[in-house]
């Protein structure tokens, strides 16, 4: 039986009490054995990670900030571990946990020059089966991209249900058609952690 400070009333057995007691932790640690009590929690392996790059470019008109569903992940995500699945540009969860998404959208903007009045703004969303759970957004007020493109990126770490679907969303109101960028700057990022939520 392990005796706590309750069990003492004079300081000074309190403090004997405490270094005995990191004492035969350290040489627990110190023969490779973990004794029943210090055993952390179970974590259940393995944990999902999920990566997916735009493989082509998507032309998105200007449509004031109406938000349209990027369907620019074409190609076999770069790896996808843990049981979740992908289709139709929605990464699936594959069960209830706590996750972190990242996500990203790069804007192709060659040439482009913005006068100090119009007040562009570009945004890219990340949804979870609807629900709007992160918005990234950038305003150009006096803004001359020459060849140069506009990455915009976010993360949130959120908890997660069985079957929400993650996608990600585009808007702008540049008055014009523009496009996303293919390649490693559009893309999502889907990491369980190992977190006991049970």
């Amino acid at each position: 039986m392990s005796l706590t400070d309750r069990d003492y009333t004079d300081p000074k057995d309190r403090f004997a009490a405490r270094l005995a007691d990191y004492d035969r932790r350290l040489q627990v640690i110190e023969r490779g054995h973990v004794h029943p009590s210090y055993a952390a929690a179970p974590v259940r392996l393995p944990l999902a990670a999920f990566r997916v790059a735009a493989t082509t470019t998507q032309s998105i008109a200007s449509s004031a900030n109406v938000p349209v569903q990027l369907t620019v992940f074409g190609g076999p995500p770069e790896y996808n571990f843990g049981g979740g699945s992908f289709a139709n540009n929605a990464y699936t969860i594959p069960r209830d946990g706590l996750y972190t998404i990242n996500y990203s959208l790069q804007w192709f903007l060659s040439g482009t020059t913005f006068s100090a009045t119009q007040n562009r703004e570009a945004y890219v969303q990340l949804r979870n089966t609807g629900a709007t759970w992160g918005i990234i957004g950038w305003t150009m007020s006096l803004l001359t991209v020459g060849t140069a493109n506009m990455a915009l990126r976010g993360s949130i770490t959120r908890l997660c249900t069985a079957g929400q679907t993650i996608t990600t969303w585009a808007a702008h109101n540049f008055g014009a058609n523009y496009s996303t960028q293919s390649g490693i700057n559009t893309f999502i990022e889907v990491f369980e952690l190992p977190v006991d939520t049970s």
